[in-house]
């Protein structure tokens, strides 16, 4: 796969990510991949309902990991735990 469709297909599932109620995306960095391995990975920046609007970001890791032009899944992992909903099977 080239870098474009690397990550257009990376977006696509950041996009199409469920996060789980209350729980915003409030930035993103860029897209980490190492050519031999299938997945991509990078850093998200959550809110939680329940913080207040002075607190610090929620720093969180979102992994990709694609085969053959198609997403096999899609996690997020914040403190060692997976939260919101994978996507599996997205084309």
């Amino acid at each position: 796969m080239n870098v474009d469709s690397i990550r257009k297909l990376a977006n696509k599932a950041l996009e199409e990510y469920d996060f789980g109620v209350g729980v915003n995306v409030e930035a993103v960095n860029g897209w980490e991949y190492d050519s031999g391995s299938t997945e991509v990975t990078c850093a998200v920046f959550l809110k939680f309902e329940e913080d207040s609007p002075e607190d610090d970001t929620h720093l969180a890791h979102f992994t990709v990991d694609l085969a053959n032009d198609k997403i096999n899944y899609a996690s997020c992992s914040w403190n060692g735990e997976v939260i919101g909903s994978a996507v599996s099977e997205v084309q």
